[in-house]
């Protein structure tokens, strides 16, 4: 990853002002020129220059392209992974992101074909999980099936224990609860 150099003049403004050249650059699509004559308009004592206001602009341009790519790749990854509502398929989600992320700002020899297959690997150990997932819960609920008709049988069983024994109506209640 690289290293940031030192804040650029425009990072140094007061941020009412930096959200201001960035809604003239985003949203309205001003100009580099325009941006300049809006912060001459403000007589700052140390005015950022017209290739600031460019290297900004550009960097700003880059980092919302990364963004709308790493959005599209979010939505497939969400179509792949499914609905999954559960932790590990949201865990799974933001390492695709963050790998994804890295693909697009990194040339070192990963490229898209790399990512789709960890993305497919991903994938499988999100579904086996899920798997894992429903068969402990089936599991349980057999278990939880089992021990009510246990309980039930030792109930009946002391109830007839007690019936024979002489116990009244009202004691064997009190046993059961």
């Amino acid at each position: 990853m690289r290293k940031r150099g030192p804040k650029s003049k425009i990072e140094k403004l007061d941020p009412a002002i930096k959200a201001e050249i960035d809604r003239l650059l985003r949203d309205e699509g001003r100009t580099i020129d325009d941006v300049v004559e809006f912060l001459q308009t403000l007589k700052l004592d140390d005015s950022p220059s017209r290739g600031s206001v460019a290297r900004y602009s550009a960097s700003a341009s880059k980092i919302r392209g990364d963004m709308d790519r790493l959005n599209s790749v979010t939505a497939q990854l969400s179509k792949e992974f499914g609905d999954q509502d559960n932790d590990v398929a949201r865990f799974l989600v933001q390492i695709a992101q963050s790998i994804a992320f890295k693909v697009m700002d990194e040339k070192d020899g990963y490229g898209v074909q790399e990512f789709m297959y960890l993305m497919k690997g991903l994938k499988d150990m999100s579904a086996a999980r899920k798997a894992t997932l429903d068969a402990e819960e089936k599991i349980l609920a057999k278990l939880k099936r089992e021990a009510a008709k246990l309980f039930d049988q030792a109930q009946r069983d002391a109830q007839s224990a007690g019936e024979g024994k002489g116990l009244s109506a009202e004691r064997l209640a009190q046993l059961r609860r």
